[in-house]
């Protein structure tokens, strides 16, 4: 390109960027085109800078409380940065700029979000869904941007650390404004929420450890661990205790000091309930017995998903309908509500047929993740902070594929680890793949 080439495409830019400013004065409509100069704003920083928008969106997951709600549609930072990272990525494969950089069978993506679409126009009420269709695709984009631009340790864990620094500033939060008493949701304003986000910090935590990190660093990420514990304990989720259960027991199993750390962790769940106070021990206490009506409720709209998966197999009741379901067939109870399981709204809302794409979709980053790092644990290779962040990921993998038994996932949340998941397989290989060069040509020059 010539210096006059490039000075042409500096003006061009420049004039499309002042187009906003002509619709203001042409049409009047102040807000719409205040949200297309700040789109313009925000897009001409992502260009070269993707990645920042990448930990905006990881961070978004925990901040859905933080957005603007314009006429038409609530947009939240989470979503804002999902648009730009997931934008700036396919502008750059559209322009040749990049060549992604994918797990796999990371195909299957765009096929479960086009399958989606398809069940989403053919559901029982289309105009309900079209706003969350949007945000699955929005989210599903950057989630394929993020397992490509997370192609460092020092990014991976920068969205580890942001995923648990702002889970401990929720704790402290969710503790302040709690009262005595009664279960603490937060800034969520919902107990099996808060305890959902809480443990993907919590488990976040242990790949931040590092054997060569100042002594106060440790302290201060074992500190925060506990921290973040004992406000699960307040929260009185079973779901998260169910789903912090089945992690704990995952990462101790490779543990060094499985008895340790068990014995820690059982330390702190007794201090948390002797922290709690007499209401708060009978309130859980009460609902570990399962014999409240939310369980009865949990039952009958587990009933209507099978209901709804029975009647429309192949194509659901449509992408965000489950709320729709008294125009799918008969229905016991509990009508509006959402199944109260992924699994179920997923196969209920899609078909099985996007159950199906759904769990594959999972299967093609977990399955290599947790393959990768068995083999890692076995041969101890000299990568030890890429160790400690597959056994991270791991963890919070089974937190919230335990979790979501008994609740609905985060879209960000979902989209987010499951780029980072990839990120992380791609890393290992590339870890292994070199050391693996390193050796053949030791054997080489060694042959010489």
């Amino acid at each position: 390109m010539t210096p006059m080439d490039r000075s042409a495409l500096w003006m061009a830019l420049a004039a499309l960027a002042c187009t906003p400013l002509l619709a203001y004065f042409s049409s009047g409509a102040p807000e719409g085109t205040a949200l297309l100069i700040g789109g313009a704003a925000l897009l001409a920083l992502a260009w070269p800078r993707p990645q920042w928008f990448m930990y905006g969106m990881v961070a978004g997951m925990f901040l859905p409380m933080l957005g603007v709600k314009f006429s038409v549609v609530y947009v939240d930072i989470g979503d804002l940065c999902a648009v730009l990272v997931g934008g700036v990525w396919v502008l750059a494969l559209i322009t040749g700029r990049r060549r992604p950089r994918l797990v796999r069978g990371a195909w299957v993506a765009p096929l479960y979000i086009t399958w989606c679409a398809i069940t989403c126009i053919l559901g029982v009420a289309p105009q309900t869904a079209y706003g969350q269709l949007a945000r699955l695709i929005i989210a599903g984009l950057a989630g394929l941007a993020i397992m490509d631009l997370a192609n460092s340790e020092r990014r991976v864990r920068a969205c580890l650390w942001i995923c648990f620094l702002l889970a401990a500033g929720h704790a402290v939060a969710g503790i302040a404004t709690g009262n005595v008493g009664e279960r603490p949701g937060g800034l969520f304003d919902q107990p099996n929420v808060f305890g959902y986000y809480l443990g993907i910090g919590l488990f976040s935590g242990p790949g931040l450890q590092g054997e060569g990190d100042p002594r106060w660093r440790r302290v201060l990420v074992f500190a925060l661990m506990g921290l973040i514990t004992v406000t699960i304990v307040t929260t009185a989720s079973r779901g998260a205790y169910l789903a912090v259960a089945a992690a704990t027991i995952w990462y101790l199993r490779n543990s060094r000091r499985p008895v340790i750390a068990a014995g820690v962790t059982a330390l702190i769940a007794v201090g948390a309930l002797q922290f709690l106070g007499e209401d708060q021990e009978k309130m859980i206490e009460r609902r570990l017995m399962f014999r409240d009506v939310s369980v009865s409720n949990r039952v009958v709209v587990l009933d209507n998903a099978t209901t709804a998966i029975l009647k429309n197999p192949i194509f659901g009741v449509g992408y965000a309908q489950f709320d729709e379901l008294l125009d799918a067939g008969e229905v016991v109870g509990q009508r509006g509500r959402s199944a109260h399981n992924l699994y179920a709204s997923v196969a209920a809302s899609t078909g099985l047929v996007g159950f199906v794409l759904f769990m594959i979709m999972g299967c093609v980053v977990v399955v290599p993740l947790f393959r990768l790092g068995k083999k890692q644990a076995r041969e101890r290779p000299t990568g030890q902070p890429l160790l400690r962040l597959v056994s991270s990921l791991e963890t919070v993998v089974v937190f919230m594929a335990a979790s979501v038994l008994t609740k609905g996932g985060g879209r960000l949340a979902f989209w987010s680890i499951w780029g980072l998941c990839g990120a992380v397989v791609l890393l290992v290989r590339d870890e292994r793949r070199q050391a693996a060069r390193t050796v053949l040509s030791s054997e080489r020059a060694l042959a010489r």
